[in-house]
This record gives structure tokens, C-alpha cells and sequence, in this order.
């Protein structure tokens, strides 16, 4: 059940070691980056399709796609649209929507970043600078 601790054993360099810990609700978990995202980029996002990597010629990693800006939020801001895809931050790679809300939660507030986003009117990639929230 959620909220219940457990014992669970793990292997690290080689050895066996115990930890405890409770169980939560992936649903929260997701919803709370969600909301992360939406608060600090001005954006809701997705995953890449099959068929934009294939358009678009991109790596099976894919990124982000935008799905919804905010008009006032960072992302709009700088001219990003609903169906651009932002592919990297940083120079690090999004691999999928976790790694991408991780990288995010990692910056601290009101530090600019550096986005690689494909434009997906004329499918050009292109480098933008956000500042974060």
C-alpha cells in the first residue's frame, strides 16, 4: 500500500546491502513534475511520435514535444511554438519526458539555458536561450 515502508535489498560495488523505503504513487509523482514544468518553462510537453522522428530525421531519442505555451511564459517569450521540439538543454540530450523534467528540476531558478529545439514549421534546428523560473 502507498505510504508503507519496506525492506528491499539491493547490490552496489559488490555487495549486498539493505535499505528501507515507502512506497509511493507514481501518479503523484507525475503530476507533480508536470506541474513543475508547466510553472518554470510556461509549457506542457510529450513525447516524440515515430512519425515526428522519422519528418524531422532525428535520433530514436527524440526530445520533447511542446503541446501547450503559456503566452506570457519563458518558452513563448522567446518565440517557441505548440509542436517545436526541444531535443537537448544544455548539450545534455532528452531522452524522454522523465529525463527531461529532471534536467529542469536541476537548474536553479532565473538562470538562463541554452535549448536545441527543432522548428516545426520549416524543420531547422536551431539554439534558443530561455531563462527558467
Amino acid at each position: 500500500p502507498i505510504g508503507e515502508q519496506v525492506k528491499i535489498l539491493i547490490w552496489r560495488d559488490k555487495k549486498e546491502k539493505e535499505l528501507i523505503v515507502t512506497i509511493g504513487d507514481l501518479e503523484n509523482v507525475v503530476k507533480t513534475e508536470t506541474t513543475s514544468l508547466k510553472a518554470r518553462l510556461g509549457g506542457e510537453f510529450r513525447p516524440v511520435t515515430p512519425e515526428e522522428l522519422e519528418k524531422y530525421n532525428l535520433e530514436p531519442s527524440g526530445g520533447v514535444v511542446i503541446t501547450w505555451l503559456d503566452p506570457n511564459g519563458p518558452l513563448a517569450e522567446v518565440g517557441l511554438e505548440v509542436k517545436d521540439i526541444i531535443l537537448s538543454i544544455e548539450g545534455v540530450p532528452i531522452n524522454d519526458l522523465e529525463s527531461f523534467a529532471s534536467l529542469i528540476k536541476r537548474i536553479p531558478p532565473n538562470q538562463k539555458i541554452t535549448l536545441l529545439v527543432v522548428d516545426h514549421r520549416r524543420g531547422n534546428t536551431v539554439y534558443v536561450q530561455v531563462l527558467i523560473k
